[in-house]
Protein backbone atom coordinates (compact mmCIF):
# COMPACT_ATOMS: atom_id res chain seq x y z
CA UNK A 1 0.00 0.00 0.00
CA UNK A 2 3.15 2.44 0.09
CA UNK A 3 3.18 2.78 3.36
CA UNK A 4 6.88 3.18 5.48
CA UNK A 5 6.87 0.77 8.08
CA UNK A 6 8.98 0.91 10.99
CA UNK A 7 9.50 -1.85 13.98
CA UNK A 8 10.03 0.49 17.52
CA UNK A 9 12.26 -1.77 19.56
CA UNK A 10 13.33 -0.92 23.02
CA UNK A 11 16.07 -3.67 23.93
CA UNK A 12 19.05 -4.87 22.61
CA UNK A 13 18.51 -7.76 19.55
CA UNK A 14 16.41 -10.87 21.91
CA UNK A 15 19.21 -13.15 20.45
CA UNK A 16 22.67 -11.54 21.97
CA UNK A 17 20.87 -10.29 25.17
CA UNK A 18 19.78 -14.05 25.76
CA UNK A 19 23.64 -15.05 24.82
CA UNK A 20 25.24 -12.46 26.94
CA UNK A 21 22.72 -13.65 30.01
CA UNK A 22 23.11 -17.35 29.51
CA UNK A 23 27.27 -16.97 29.35
CA UNK A 24 26.70 -14.74 32.71
CA UNK A 25 24.98 -17.24 34.45
CA UNK A 26 27.92 -19.70 33.85
CA UNK A 27 30.45 -17.32 34.85
CA UNK A 28 28.47 -17.22 38.14
CA UNK A 29 27.45 -20.46 38.58
CA UNK A 30 23.60 -20.02 38.52
CA UNK A 31 21.11 -21.48 37.19
CA UNK A 32 20.58 -21.55 33.67
CA UNK A 33 18.90 -18.54 32.72
CA UNK A 34 14.54 -19.06 31.94
CA UNK A 35 14.53 -18.85 27.74
CA UNK A 36 12.76 -16.06 27.65
CA UNK A 37 11.29 -14.67 25.16
CA UNK A 38 11.16 -18.17 23.83
CA UNK A 39 13.01 -18.72 20.34
CA UNK A 40 10.06 -18.28 18.45
CA UNK A 41 8.75 -14.98 19.36
CA UNK A 42 12.65 -14.03 18.97
CA UNK A 43 12.44 -15.72 15.07
CA UNK A 44 9.19 -13.40 14.57
CA UNK A 45 10.68 -10.31 15.80
CA UNK A 46 13.66 -11.10 12.94
CA UNK A 47 10.97 -11.52 10.71
CA UNK A 48 9.52 -8.40 11.61
CA UNK A 49 12.81 -6.88 11.67
CA UNK A 50 14.06 -7.57 7.87
CA UNK A 51 10.16 -6.99 6.68
CA UNK A 52 10.11 -3.49 7.78
CA UNK A 53 11.62 -0.67 6.24
CA UNK A 54 13.40 0.65 9.28
CA UNK A 55 13.70 -0.21 13.02
CA UNK A 56 14.22 2.15 15.56
CA UNK A 57 16.08 1.74 18.74
CA UNK A 58 17.45 4.04 21.71
CA UNK A 59 20.96 3.85 21.87
CA UNK A 60 24.44 2.83 19.77
CA UNK A 61 24.09 -0.78 21.38
CA UNK A 62 21.15 -1.52 20.78
CA UNK A 63 21.83 -0.76 16.91
CA UNK A 64 24.63 -2.72 17.08
CA UNK A 65 23.21 -5.69 18.60
CA UNK A 66 20.96 -5.45 15.56
CA UNK A 67 23.14 -5.09 13.13
CA UNK A 68 25.43 -8.11 14.76
CA UNK A 69 22.24 -9.99 13.72
CA UNK A 70 22.08 -9.31 9.84
CA UNK A 71 19.91 -6.29 10.13
CA UNK A 72 21.50 -3.66 7.72
CA UNK A 73 22.76 -0.33 9.06
CA UNK A 74 21.09 1.67 6.98
CA UNK A 75 17.77 0.46 8.33
CA UNK A 76 18.57 0.62 11.73
CA UNK A 77 17.68 4.16 13.77
CA UNK A 78 18.68 5.73 16.85
CA UNK A 79 16.16 8.17 19.12
CA UNK A 80 17.60 7.82 22.96
CA UNK A 81 14.21 8.56 25.36
CA UNK A 82 13.91 11.55 27.15
CA UNK A 83 13.82 12.77 31.01
CA UNK A 84 10.61 15.38 32.53
CA UNK A 85 13.13 17.81 34.42
CA UNK A 86 9.96 18.54 36.09
CA UNK A 87 10.20 15.36 37.92
CA UNK A 88 13.91 15.16 38.33
CA UNK A 89 15.91 17.91 39.60
CA UNK A 90 18.85 18.54 42.05
CA UNK A 91 18.41 18.54 45.89
CA UNK A 92 19.87 19.34 48.57
CA UNK A 93 21.46 16.53 50.55
CA UNK A 94 20.90 15.98 54.68
CA UNK A 95 24.09 14.63 55.33
CA UNK A 96 27.99 13.56 53.69
CA UNK A 97 27.61 9.71 53.37
CA UNK A 98 29.24 8.70 49.71
CA UNK A 99 25.95 7.19 48.73
CA UNK A 100 25.87 4.84 45.47
CA UNK A 101 22.54 4.14 43.92
CA UNK A 102 21.90 1.77 41.25
CA UNK A 103 18.15 1.64 39.93
CA UNK A 104 16.57 -1.62 38.42
CA UNK A 105 15.31 -5.17 39.12
CA UNK A 106 17.35 -7.13 41.58
CA UNK A 107 19.00 -9.28 39.10
CA UNK A 108 22.02 -11.18 36.79
CA UNK A 109 20.83 -8.86 33.87
CA UNK A 110 21.26 -5.74 35.81
CA UNK A 111 25.20 -6.49 37.26
CA UNK A 112 23.97 -6.23 40.52
CA UNK A 113 26.64 -9.01 41.28
CA UNK A 114 29.21 -6.84 39.86
CA UNK A 115 28.78 -3.57 41.63
CA UNK A 116 27.87 -5.55 44.68
CA UNK A 117 31.29 -6.90 45.05
CA UNK A 118 33.16 -4.10 43.91
CA UNK A 119 31.53 -2.09 47.02
CA UNK A 120 32.49 -4.94 49.12
CA UNK A 121 36.12 -4.90 48.14
CA UNK A 122 36.25 -1.29 48.34
CA UNK A 123 35.47 -1.08 52.32
CA UNK A 124 34.69 2.85 51.83
CA UNK A 125 33.99 4.28 55.31
CA UNK A 126 31.48 6.52 55.85
CA UNK A 127 29.55 4.92 52.27
CA UNK A 128 26.74 3.07 51.36
CA UNK A 129 25.19 0.96 48.54
CA UNK A 130 21.71 1.75 47.25
CA UNK A 131 19.39 -0.52 45.15
CA UNK A 132 16.13 0.48 44.38
CA UNK A 133 13.96 -2.41 42.64
CA UNK A 134 11.61 -5.33 42.42
CA UNK A 135 13.01 -8.81 42.79
CA UNK A 136 15.29 -9.61 45.43
CA UNK A 137 12.75 -12.38 46.93
CA UNK A 138 13.10 -14.28 43.50
CA UNK A 139 16.60 -13.44 42.31
CA UNK A 140 18.82 -15.99 41.51
CA UNK A 141 21.55 -13.76 43.29
CA UNK A 142 20.47 -15.14 46.71
CA UNK A 143 23.66 -17.20 47.24
CA UNK A 144 25.85 -13.98 45.57
CA UNK A 145 24.14 -11.42 47.51
CA UNK A 146 24.91 -13.38 50.88
CA UNK A 147 28.71 -13.82 49.94
CA UNK A 148 29.16 -9.72 49.45
CA UNK A 149 26.10 -7.96 51.65
CA UNK A 150 27.26 -5.92 54.11
CA UNK A 151 25.64 -4.01 56.46
CA UNK A 152 26.01 -0.79 54.52
CA UNK A 153 24.28 -2.19 51.63
CA UNK A 154 20.26 -1.72 51.26
CA UNK A 155 17.57 -3.25 49.39
CA UNK A 156 14.96 -0.13 48.91
CA UNK A 157 12.57 -2.48 46.77
CA UNK A 158 9.90 -0.82 44.11
CA UNK A 159 9.76 2.65 44.40
CA UNK A 160 6.99 5.27 42.73
CA UNK A 161 8.62 6.93 40.07
CA UNK A 162 7.61 9.98 41.54
CA UNK A 163 9.54 9.15 44.79
CA UNK A 164 12.88 8.68 43.08
CA UNK A 165 14.24 12.28 42.78
CA UNK A 166 13.72 12.15 46.60
CA UNK A 167 16.54 9.12 46.48
CA UNK A 168 18.76 10.42 43.79
CA UNK A 169 18.82 13.65 46.09
CA UNK A 170 20.65 11.62 49.45
CA UNK A 171 23.28 10.01 46.52
CA UNK A 172 26.58 10.97 45.17
CA UNK A 173 26.85 8.87 41.92
CA UNK A 174 24.61 6.27 39.91
CA UNK A 175 25.57 3.11 38.85
CA UNK A 176 23.73 0.82 36.17
CA UNK A 177 26.37 -1.82 35.77
CA UNK A 178 23.95 -3.87 33.08
CA UNK A 179 25.12 -7.05 31.62
CA UNK A 180 22.13 -6.07 28.35
CA UNK A 181 19.86 -2.89 28.59
CA UNK A 182 18.91 -1.38 25.50
CA UNK A 183 18.92 2.57 27.26
CA UNK A 184 18.55 2.56 30.97
CA UNK A 185 16.24 5.62 31.59
CA UNK A 186 16.84 5.77 35.27
CA UNK A 187 20.56 6.68 34.04
CA UNK A 188 18.89 10.08 32.36
CA UNK A 189 16.70 10.44 35.54
CA UNK A 190 19.97 10.54 38.08
CA UNK A 191 21.83 12.39 35.36
CA UNK A 192 18.91 15.20 35.28
CA UNK A 193 18.80 15.41 39.61
CA UNK A 194 23.05 16.59 39.02
CA UNK A 195 24.38 13.13 39.88
CA UNK A 196 27.54 11.29 37.80
CA UNK A 197 26.48 8.32 36.36
CA UNK A 198 29.08 5.13 36.04
CA UNK A 199 27.54 3.00 33.36
CA UNK A 200 28.65 -0.38 31.80
CA UNK A 201 29.28 -0.38 28.16
CA UNK A 202 26.38 -2.40 27.63
CA UNK A 203 24.09 0.27 28.70
CA UNK A 204 22.54 2.34 26.11
CA UNK A 205 22.42 5.35 28.25
CA UNK A 206 26.23 4.74 27.80
CA UNK A 207 25.66 7.68 25.07
CA UNK A 208 24.72 10.31 27.36
CA UNK A 209 27.95 9.76 29.37
CA UNK A 210 31.05 11.51 28.27
CA UNK A 211 34.02 9.65 29.87
CA UNK A 212 35.55 11.51 32.74
CA UNK A 213 33.33 14.87 32.19
CA UNK A 214 29.89 13.87 33.54
CA UNK A 215 30.17 10.60 34.41
CA UNK A 216 32.54 6.99 33.55
CA UNK A 217 31.88 4.65 31.33
CA UNK A 218 33.26 0.77 32.05
CA UNK A 219 33.65 -2.94 30.32
CA UNK A 220 30.63 -4.88 31.43
CA UNK A 221 31.64 -7.55 33.97
CA UNK A 222 34.59 -6.05 35.16
CA UNK A 223 34.98 -5.37 38.97
CA UNK A 224 38.17 -3.87 38.73
CA UNK A 225 37.40 -0.75 36.73
CA UNK A 226 34.05 -0.40 38.80
CA UNK A 227 36.06 -0.05 41.67
CA UNK A 228 38.44 2.43 40.26
CA UNK A 229 36.17 4.80 39.10
CA UNK A 230 34.03 4.59 42.57
CA UNK A 231 37.16 5.54 44.37
CA UNK A 232 38.14 8.15 42.17
CA UNK A 233 34.51 10.06 42.78
CA UNK A 234 34.47 9.21 46.66
CA UNK A 235 38.28 11.11 47.01
CA UNK A 236 37.36 13.77 44.74
CA UNK A 237 34.41 15.48 46.37
CA UNK A 238 34.89 18.87 43.99
CA UNK A 239 35.23 17.10 40.85
CA UNK A 240 31.94 14.79 41.86
CA UNK A 241 30.13 17.68 42.36
CA UNK A 242 31.35 19.41 38.67
CA UNK A 243 30.71 16.19 37.16
CA UNK A 244 27.01 16.02 38.37
CA UNK A 245 26.41 19.47 37.36
CA UNK A 246 27.50 18.34 33.57
CA UNK A 247 25.23 14.76 33.90
CA UNK A 248 22.18 17.36 34.41
CA UNK A 249 23.51 20.15 32.11
CA UNK A 250 23.69 17.04 29.52
CA UNK A 251 19.77 15.66 30.50
CA UNK A 252 19.02 19.44 29.60
CA UNK A 253 20.47 19.75 26.64
CA UNK A 254 19.05 16.88 24.44
CA UNK A 255 17.87 14.26 26.22
CA UNK A 256 13.89 15.46 27.17
CA UNK A 257 10.81 14.29 26.06
CA UNK A 258 10.85 17.51 23.81
CA UNK A 259 13.98 16.28 22.26
CA UNK A 260 13.01 12.85 22.03
CA UNK A 261 9.81 14.25 19.97
CA UNK A 262 11.72 17.20 17.53
CA UNK A 263 13.91 13.86 16.62
CA UNK A 264 11.68 11.47 15.82
CA UNK A 265 9.89 13.77 13.81
CA UNK A 266 12.80 14.47 11.84
CA UNK A 267 13.72 10.72 11.57
CA UNK A 268 9.80 9.67 10.25
CA UNK A 269 10.04 12.91 7.54
CA UNK A 270 13.80 11.65 6.74
CA UNK A 271 11.66 7.77 6.16
CA UNK A 272 9.33 9.12 4.36
CA UNK A 273 10.81 11.66 2.17
CA UNK A 274 12.09 8.70 -0.06
CA UNK A 275 9.21 7.23 -0.63
CA UNK A 276 6.98 10.22 -1.38
CA UNK A 277 9.48 11.41 -4.40
CA UNK A 278 9.69 7.64 -5.57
Amino acid sequence: MGQVSVVDHGSLHERVELRLLQEEARRWNLPPVPTWPPGWLIDNEQDEFEAADYVLVLSKAAAATLVSEGIPEHKVMINPPGVNLDNFYPKSRSDGVFRIIQCGGISVRKGVQYLLQAFAELRLPNAELWFVGAGLAETQLQDVIARFRGEHVYFKGAIEQRRLVDLYGECSVAVLASIADGFGMVVAQAMACGLPAIVSDHVGAADMVQHGQNGFVVPSGNVDSLKEHLLHLYNNPVKRAAMGQAARETAIHGYTWADYGDRLLALLSAMTAGRRTA
